[in-house]
This record gives structure tokens, sequence and C-alpha cells, in this order.
């Protein structure tokens, strides 16, 4: 005997579930004349006394469509349920293997394609490895009350039209639709039958009113009331006519919807390309969604979201972003975000037409929040204490930006040097970002959906961010090996390298001291074994060789390309190590010095001074035997000189350079 599945589950679990469930998917859309719609096996139903119990359940698993798994934790352990999905993957496609959860937890872990045997307590362990993909399951928690489980029920009419859909091999409107359809046809027998009834009593009626008119008068008017039932069954009739076309128009409404969706947001990546935001105005996620209506309005994200944006907030018909509230987001909404708005995660063509969309407006973005987001999540402690603080700050009524404090703008101060330009301020909005969606809920939500942008378009930066170990409030102790020019009398002649091994070397001119440092924490550190508590630049105070007042500026480290945020170009300002020019060629030495020509063409050693982070964008040497500085401008291509006598005047041009690393 066929059938269309087969339904694997506990009884000690599921004995109100199962049968309820089996009835419901044989009783939804039948047609008036059959008995049911499918035709399910359920073991209390389909096995009789047979001393080969297991023969019986492998006839009926050979024999169906389907498997209906409901999934707990009880069946998870169950050794037919397990011995019935081994059969059932040995012989049978997983592409019908459906899932109904009924109790525990099912996660899915995205980066091993598997769920997550550490979480998942409600699949047995023999179906590791079985989908590619995250399997749709239907979710019957709750649904154990004999009352609720019925078709009349519209919650679990809903969940079993899901299954009825797949095992019918119809979309789940058709689905819907079939079902109201053999309603409608019910109906109409049931209709007929009363109307010939009716007629029959009429009939019945006039005959005894001609023979028996004064004694019948009470069933006369018994007659006239059927009639007025049978209008008002005839009005009811067409009350549900005019019902289902209104249905019809609203399914076809959605339709058409569904599939301008996906259409409305490529198209918004597309177009992103030619958009061009005022930059230095635009600071975080919401800052990038203000300053780009043209694209994204909050009135075109609510007709792409099935769902709502917010759950409270003072977001109505536009942002408000000069509330004293903050919207409070809507966790299924970021879900739909991560699912439809990054339409490059599952195309490879569109995301390699997308990527210039992603590095231009995205890049920066997207690594100032990942890596605010990892560092809070190291620093937990904080983190509670800023929600409290914050909320206190909103319950007292106070207009002031909470998170233009000093905590923050430290923050902000250590992210500029560790990437100039738009960076820093994308990561000082993003602390505060976190801390709101820490108090909304939403903050697993949002790095779920930022965390699969950077993976679709950035493996490198993902990279970085699964390794940030250092917590919010020690930020410095990441960037703190490096080479810092240092401020003071000599006039940022006098450098200083950090080594990550604790070796600390400042330079002055030509000579070399050398001293050792450690970081104990936030603006907390140790020289030479002394505790010098002071902010990160100014650690230096004391040296003897420095001044009283030493101030350090990072220089940046070498890259290959520098991405500018101000106007979306890249460009290449810090990582020369050879410069072509009209005079002759300087190079980079492995030590850091230059070797160059002077003006009278002789080879003379130069000492870099440092390389800018303005828009010029160049590198400063020195020569101390003659007492002079040569400025190298990338952008303008020149090369200027000064001297103790002669103010800055242009002495070369420059004809091409190297982009390399030092070691």
């Amino acid at each position: 005997m066929k059938y269309n599945a087969f339904i694997s589950y506990s009884h000690s679990q599921d004995s109100t579930l199962a049968p309820s469930l089996e009835k419901g998917l044989e009783q939804f859309a039948k047609s008036t004349f059959k008995r049911r719609a499918l035709n399910i096996f359920r073991d209390s139903n389909d096995l009789s006394a047979s001393p080969d119990l297991w023969g019986k359940i492998v006839e009926g698993l050979n024999e169906s469509d389907y498997f209906i798994f409901l999934a707990s934790p009880a069946a998870a352990q169950s050794r037919w349920c397990k011995k019935e999905v081994e059969h059932w993957k040995a012989n049978k496609s997983m592409d019908h293997f459906l899932v109904v959860l009924t109790e525990g937890e099912l996660v899915w872990d995205e980066e091993k394609a598997d769920f997550d045997w550490n979480k998942s307590t409600a699949i047995p362990e023999n179906l590791s490895g079985c989908f590619q993909n995250e399997p749709l399951f239907v979710d019957f928690r709750g649904e154990q009350k004999v009352e609720d489980l019925h078709l009349d029920n519209a919650d679990f009419q809903a969940k079993v039209v899901l299954l009825a859909a797949t095992l019918h091999g119809k979309a789940v409107g058709d689905m819907v639709g079939e079902g109201i359809k053999q309603h409608r046809r019910t109906l109409r027998i049931r209709n007929s039958a009363i109307a010939i009834l009716s007629m029959l009593l009429i009939a019945a009626a006039s005959t005894a009113i001609y023979a028996f008119q004064q004694k019948n008068l009470a069933e006369d008017n018994e007659a006239r009331a059927l009639t007025s039932e049978a209008q008002a069954q005839e009005q009811t009739k067409e009350a549900q006519k005019q019902k289902q076309i209104a249905i019809q128009e609203r399914d076809n409404a959605r339709k058409a919807k569904d599939e301008t969706v996906p259409w409305v947001i490529r198209s918004t990546w597309s177009s992103a390309q030619e958009y061009t935001s005022p930059q230095n105005d635009v600071k975080g996620i919401r800052g990038l969604v203000a300053h780009a209506k043209s694209l994204i309005s909050l009135e075109k994200i609510r007709f792409l979201s099935p769902v709502p944006i917010f759950k409270s907030g003072p977001h109505k018909e536009e942002y408000n972003w000069y509330s004293n509230e903050f919207g409070h987001y809507n966790p299924e909404f970021i879900e739909w975000t991560s699912k439809y708005l990054i339409p490059g995660a599952d195309d490879v063509v569109f995301r390699k037409k997308s990527q210039s969309v992603y590095d231009k407006h995205l890049k920066t973005l997207a690594r100032a929040y990942c890596r605010t987001y990892e560092a809070l999540q190291l620093d937990k402690d904080l983190v509670e204490v800023q929600k409290a603080a914050y909320l206190e700050h909103l319950a007292s009524g106070k207009t002031g930006n909470f998170f233009r404090s000093s905590t923050y703008d430290d923050y902000l101060n250590e992210m500029e040097e560790l990437q100039f330009g738009l960076f820093p301020y994308y990561a000082d909005v993003a602390s505060g970002f976190w801390i709101r969606r820490e108090i909304d809920g939403t903050s697993g939500h949002f790095i779920k959906a930022i965390r699969k942008l950077i993976k679709t378009y950035d493996p490198e930066l993902f990279e970085e961010c699964n390794n940030i170990k250092y917590p919010w409030s020690n930020a410095v102790a990441e960037f703190m090996p490096g080479t810092w020019s240092i401020f003071d009398k000599y006039q940022n002649k006098s450098f200083a390298f950090f080594k990550a091994n604790g070796k600390l070397l400042v330079q002055v001119g030509s000579r070399t001291y050398e001293h050792t440092w450690e970081n104990v924490g936030k603006n907390h550190f140790k020289i030479d074994g002394k505790d010098i508590k002071a902010r990160y630049n100014m650690i230096l105070l004391g040296l003897p060789e420095l001044g009283p007042n030493p101030r350090m500026s990072k220089l940046y480290s070498y890259q290959e390309k520098v991405f500018d945020d101000y106007d979306g170009k890249v460009k290449h300002p810090v990582n020369i190590t050879t410069i072509s020019t009209s005079m002759g060629e300087f190079h980079i030495t492995p030590d850091g010095n230059w070797i160059g020509p002077n003006e009278s063409g002789d080879l003379v050693e130069y000492q870099e001074l440092g390389r800018s982070k303005s828009d010029v964008y160049g590198i400063y040497l020195y020569n101390d035997n003659s007492k002079t500085y040569f400025n190298f401008n990338f952008y303008q291509k020149k090369v200027n000189k000064t001297t103790e006598a002669k103010a800055s005047h242009q002495v070369a041009t420059i004809t091409d350079y190297d982009i390399g690393t030092m070691n």
C-alpha cells in the first residue's frame, strides 16, 4: 500500500500530537466523497499484531514518499526513531525528509553547514552531515493541548498547510486555495440539500394548509420561517464568494510584491555604484541611511520588509534622530535583512558586480562595527555598566549625547591611531550602537548580518574580526607595537619603536636609546618598570633624552592600498620604498634610512622624519650634514627642499615610485 508520508515520533512525547497531525493532513483539502486527502503511515494505526514489527515498519518506510520526523529530545534518544532515520538515509532521498519541531532546540551552524550539535537537542546525531543547507522545519512547540489540535484552530491549520503543501507538491498559496475550494464544494452540497428539503417542507406545509387551513395555522408560520432561513443561507453564500474574491486579490498582490522585492534590492545595490555620499558628515549606519534617502528611505524599507522594522521607538513616518528615545529593532526584521538584502552571498556573478559598492560605502563601516562588537564582547562587565548608565540617562530626561563622554572619546582617539579617515568615527558611533542593541536584544541578530556581509565581500576582514584579542576598554594594547613619531623640542625628529617583545627604542637624531615598556591596562603603562598613568600618547613623559612634554603619534603601518574615506579613491600613501625623481633615485634601506642623491648628484644618507596622513600624503627625509629637508608630494608629483637658510621650494619632480613592504 502506497503512503504519502511516514510519521516517526516518540510515543512518550508526542502520543497526542502525532494522531492529530495525521488526521489534519488526511482531512485538509479532502474531497467531499473521499475518505482522506492523503494516506499517512503511523505505527499505532497501520501496524497489526505481528511478530515481525520491524519488517512492517520497513515496509511502511519503503512505501512512503516523505518522512516526517517529530523532533524532540525524546525522539533524538529513541532507538526506534534512530533506526527509522537510518533506514530512510540508506534507501530514500533526504530531500523528502521533513522536520516538525515539538520540543527542544534546533540550531544551525552556517560556517560548518551542519547543525550545532552542542546546542541542538531535538534530533539524533545520525542526521549529522545530511543537509547541505539549513532545513526548513515547522515549529509545533507548545501545540500539545488536545482541544487545540484540530483544523478549526487557525494556528494549527496554518502549520498543517505548510506540510500538506509539500506532500501534495503544491505552493502554500495553492494549497490554501485547494482547501477553500473543497470547503466551498462541501458547502454547496450541503446548501443544495437544505434547499431541496426546504422546498419539500414548503410543499408539505402548503398541502396541509389547503386541507386544514384553520387547524394548521402554526405550521404555515413555520414554513415561512424556513423560507427566510433559505434566503439567509443564499446571502451568506454570496458573502463567502465575495470574501474569497478579496482573498484571491490579496494573494495576487502579495505574489506580485514577492516577485518585485528581489529586483528592487538588486537595483538598489546597482544604483549605489553611482552614488556618492557626503562622507564628511556620515557617521555610522544611521548616518549612511540618513544621507542616502534616495537609495534606502524608511518608506522603501517598509515596502520591502514583510515585518515591522521597529518594535518601539521614535521612528514613525521618517527617522527621528533627535529624540531622547531610541528605536528598538524587531529581530524578525534583522533576520529578514540578513537573508534577503545581501544577494551577493548566494550569487557569485552579482557579488563581483557589487564588490565596488561594498568597497566604496560599506568596507570601512563594516570593519568598525565588527571590530567594536568583538572588543565589547571581551568587556562584558563594562557593557553592563554602560547599559545601566545609558538607561538612567534616558530616564532622567537629559538631552545631551550620552556617548560623547570621555570614555567614548578615548576609544575614538585610539581607533584613529589604528586607521586614519572615517574609520575612528564609525567605530565611535558603533560603540553606542552596540550598547543600544544589547538593550533591545538584537545585537546577536545584527552581528550575524554584518558577518555575512563581510564573509561575502571581505574574507580578510572576516578573519581579522575573528581574532580580536583586546577588550574595548583597553584597545590601545593592540596598536601600541609599531613606529611612533615624537613631537617635542626636537620638532618631530624623534621616533619611538615599541616592540611586541616589550623592548622600546627611542631614536633622537642619530642616537638610539633602549628602554622597556609594558601595557598594564587602560591609561596605565610601565616604562623601564616605572608606573606611568597617562594617555597612551603621553607615556614617555620623564625620559631624559626627550625633554619635558613629548607627545606621540602613530605612523601608519605599511599597506598595499589605503582606501580614502573622503573621496572614495584608492591611494598609496605610506608604503613607498623606491622613488624615481628628475634628480635621481631614492630608496629605503633595511634599517629604515634612505639613500638618494643631493642636488650635486652625490649619494647621501637621509633619515625618514615621517609620512603624512593628511590629504597631501608625502614622505619627509632629512640629511643631517647639509641640514636639508626633502618633502616628496606624491599627489603633486614634486620634491620640495627646505634648509635653514632658504624656505621651501621645488627642486625636482617625481617620475615614478615602487610599492613594497619594509622588514
